[in-house]
Formats: structure tokens, C-alpha cells, sequence
């Protein structure tokens, strides 16, 4: 997304970061959070990150700008909450997969819009941290995929602050890039 684009809607990029931690504070202080709680929460995580990737996506098209990534991450974030909120019975192992490939494919997305966006350092820093942090997630819950509740509750809970965090710092410098 061109930055003109991003500026315009720096406020979605601010929103993403206040529910990311909205999420992290549910997930690290409500750790008797039930598997159901948590997959709910995650779902409807997923898929607000769809809705905004789709509607960057939208806009970006409107402006002949680059806009398959974000449309490949919205529709994948929109498919992964539904098909989480559709599967009630859903075992932690699937939950952690289905989590993990999401943060991958999302991280390396990210990155990419770090590397080629025309962004001031810190705003391009952020972004890449975002997806730095959503690739160690996706490798983490990949190799560890039988972790308990609680475990899969807080690395989900610090991973959501911190990018929760470096969104909300990452809309800011947008709104004041020139």
C-alpha cells in the first residue's frame, strides 16, 4: 500500500493494534480462559485482521497500488476465523496449526511491506518487527504443537502486546509521515 494510501487509513493500522491488545490482556490476565474462550477470541481476531486487510486491499486497488498481498491476507485471515468458528469441537493440536500457518503466512506479508513500502525507518522497523515476531510465533507453535493451554494462552497473550504495541506505534508514525 502506497503511503499516501496507508496515511489516509492510518486509523485501521491503529485499531488492529488496540484489539491485538485487547486480545493480549484477556490472554495473559483471564488465564483460566477455557480452550472455547480462547479460540473464539482468536477467531474473531482473525477475522477483524481479515476485514482490514481486504479494505486495504479494496483501497489500494482504487489507486492501481499493489493490493494481491493484502487481499491474500484478509481472505485468509477471514478463512481461518470462520472455518475456527465453525469447527466448535476443534482439538488444541488443529488450533495451534491453523494459528501457526496463519502467523507464518501473515509474517512474511508483513515483512515484505516493510522492505517495499516508503515508510520513515521507525514505521518500516515496526512493520518488520510485526512480522518478524508473527514468523517466530508460527515456527514456535509448529515445532511445539502439543504445548499446554496455559502455555498456548500466554505466547499467544505476549505475541498479541507486542504487536498489539508496534501497531499502534506503527499507525502513529504513518499519520505524521509526509
Amino acid at each position: 500500500m502506497a503511503k499516501k494510501l496507508m496515511k489516509k487509513y492510518w486509523w485501521v493500522m491503529m485499531l488492529r493494534g488496540i484489539i491485538a491488545l485487547i486480545f493480549a490482556l484477556l490472554a495473559v490476565f483471564w488465564t483460566e480462559l477455557t480452550l472455547e474462550i480462547l479460540v473464539v477470541l482468536f477467531a474473531i481476531f482473525a477475522i477483524g485482521e481479515g476485514f482490514f486487510a481486504i479494505a486495504s486491499s479494496i483501497e489500494a486497488s482504487k489507486k492501481h497500488e499493489q493490493w494481491g498481498l493484502f487481499l491474500l491476507e484478509g481472505v485468509l485471515g477471514l478463512v481461518v476465523g470462520l472455518l475456527i468458528l465453525s469447527w466448535p469441537g476443534i482439538s488444541v493440536v488443529i488450533f495451534v496449526y491453523l494459528i501457526a500457518m496463519w502467523a507464518l503466512v501473515t509474517g512474511l506479508m508483513e515483512i515484505w511491506i516493510g522492505g517495499s513500502a516508503e515508510l520513515g525507518p521507525t514505521a518500516k522497523s515496526m512493520i518488520v518487527l510485526v512480522g518478524i515476531l508473527s514468523l517466530i510465533l508460527g515456527v514456535v507453535m509448529l515445532a511445539y504443537p502439543g504445548a499446554t493451554i496455559t502455555v498456548l494462552i500466554w505466547l499467544l497473550g505476549i505475541y498479541a502486546f507486542i504487536v498489539g504495541i508496534a501497531m499502534v506505534i506503527f499507525s502513529l508514525e504513518i499519520k505524521k509521515f509526509n
